[in-house]
């Protein structure tokens, strides 16, 4: 077997590869365990839950208690953006387990592998020191840390993804394909670097690796049918809703994310100067490393349409491509590094590289308590607003437990209330996603047409049903309560449908509607 084109030889080093090898594998250890230990830090001291992994969460515990895969009871909707994801979560609430810590923990410990994962590919290809410096940049960043830690599957995703590059670039395409399989399952947007992975395949070994599909398949296909009898298609109802809703709301700018990339890559001077590494040690990656060619392909792909979407770019989109964008931006740091090295003849090698190391190290570990301290403001509004919002709604002094919730954040507010949800954008309601596509004012037009029991809504929100007339906001539903309580500037409130006017004022429209709503 032809062993994985590697990076041009590295110049000559005092001490003995062996040392050095050893001291390079220390290094990428300990950045496993530090980014571990970071995490469980930072969610012990925050108790982080993200918005979304609530939707999952609720999908998982509504499975374990034998409902069926729904969001709500009786509504088959696959509305999870992560299948397989959702299924572990479903049997660890099974077991007794508590499957939000179990899968924050999950994620967390996927992190850890995904440094050494990373550092022994590049090791592989020649470049260890850009491999530990693609491990510690990952260990120590916002978007890894936040998303791992607040349950979004992520860190699954990431895991899965290096794991078949790695595959490829060691030419095992069974294993290429069984982690391709995974990734199809974690997350369907995984499909698009199989893709590129199986056309580099057959673009270098001239030969379609029949074996390996088969192993793929045997992966995937299982659930993929599953889900096309049972909802009609394989990919969550989510990407539709999410295309179709942001695709009308977002349908002006060109470029709609391009404050999210500014953000990610050029927001300060360090991002500014990972992003130069980064692109020179692409191109020097395109050049001399020919296995790296397709994850490159594939990050560009993926850079593209997001930068492209009318989708907003959520946080846990980032770290599948990151450990290969710090990769790259470790080649071209080794850059620097080999030039210091001709220039002074004589340093040791490994010391001067663990040095630079703990350089880059520092800066990174004492960030820490500020990333800790974003995700802990961000998680203030859950625990004053949403979460406190969805308790007030579970109590049957407010509602009753058949009274059905519109709102867009049915993460929190959904999970806590445990009330039938009528999902603002569509997620888990696709009966609403029409709407975007036929009403200038969908929000109102949702209220008019199926007159939930309860609005949980923003102010701007608030004020786009109010000023849509067929929705009759001001007649038909009484304030409740807003939150955070007694405050000036409440950012959720609640409305509730006064009494009898459920069953006043039934017209041709709304008999529809409600024809409609009882059919899922």
């Amino acid at each position: 077997m032809a062993a994985p084109a590697s990076m041009p030889a590295r110049p000559p080093q005092a001490s003995s590869p062996r040392v050095s090898g050893r001291l390079e594998a220390a290094c990428a250890a300990a950045i496993a365990l530090g980014a571990v230990a970071a995490r469980i830090w930072i969610l012990r001291s925050t108790g982080v839950l993200t918005e979304d992994f609530l939707i999952t969460l609720r999908y998982a515990e509504n499975i374990a208690a034998g409902r069926g895969i729904v969001y709500n009871p009786g509504e088959w909707v696959l509305g999870a953006t992560c299948p397989l994801y959702m299924m572990v979560l479903a049997a660890a609430a099974r077991l007794g387990l508590d499957a939000a810590l179990a899968g924050r923990v999950l994620n967390i410990l996927a992190d850890g592998a995904t440094c050494l994962a990373v550092f022994s590919l590049f090791r592989m290809l020649g470049r260890p020191a850009a491999g530990l410096v693609a491990a510690l940049l990952f260990a120590a960043t916002t978007a890894p840390i936040a998303a791992s830690t607040g349950g979004m599957e992520a860190g699954l995703v990431t895991l899965a993804g290096l794991g078949a590059v790695h595959a490829h670039a060691r030419r095992r395409p069974v294993w290429m394909c069984a982690f391709l399989g995974l990734l199809w399952l974690l997350r369907a947007d995984g499909l698009l670097l199989a893709l590129f992975l199986l056309g580099a395949w057959l673009r270098r070994e001239h030969r379609v690796p029949w074996r390996a599909l088969a192993a793929g398949l045997l992966v995937a296909l299982p659930w993929t049918l599953f889900a096309w009898a049972v909802f009609g298609s394989p990919l969550p109802n989510s990407v539709t809703a999410k295309l179709a809703v942001y695709g009308a709301a977002r349908g002006g700018a060109p470029f709609p994310n391009l404050g999210e990339f500014q953000a990610q890559f050029a927001g300060g001077f360090v991002q500014k100067a990972l992003l130069a590494a980064a692109l020179y040690g692409a191109a020097a990656a395109w050049r001399h490393a020919p296995a790296l060619r397709a994850p490159l392909l594939w990050m560009a792909a993926y850079l593209s349409a997001m930068l492209l979407s009318r989708v907003p770019v959520f946080p846990w989109y980032w770290p599948p491509i990151l450990p290969f964008y710090y990769g790259c931006a470790g080649l071209g740091l080794s850059v620097l590094a080999r030039a210091i090295l001709v220039r002074v003849p004589g340093l040791p090698a490994a010391p001067l590289k663990a040095g630079a190391l703990l350089v880059l190290a520092l800066p990174l570990a004492a960030h820490l308590p500020a990333i800790r301290r974003d995700i802990a403001n961000a998680q203030a509004l859950e625990d004053t607003v949403r979460r406190p919002l969805g308790l007030w709604l579970a109590d049957t002094r407010n509602t009753r437990p058949t009274d059905r919730i519109l709102t867009e954040s049915i993460g929190y507010i959904g999970y806590y209330s445990r009330r039938p949800i009528l999902d603002a954008i569509g997620l888990v309601s696709p009966q609403v996603i029409p709407v975007y596509r036929e009403a200038a004012n969908p929000l109102g037009e949702i209220v008019a047409r199926f007159r939930p029991e309860v609005l949980a809504l923003r102010p701007a929100e608030r004020d786009l049903v109010a000023a849509h007339p067929p929705a009759r906001f001001a007649e038909r539903y009484r304030l409740a309560r807003c939150f955070p309580e007694r405050s000036a500037r409440p950012a959720y409130c609640v409305f509730l449908l006064q009494r009898g006017q459920k069953d006043k004022d039934v017209g041709p429209r709304s008999s529809a509607a409600e024809g409609e709503r009882g059919g899922q």
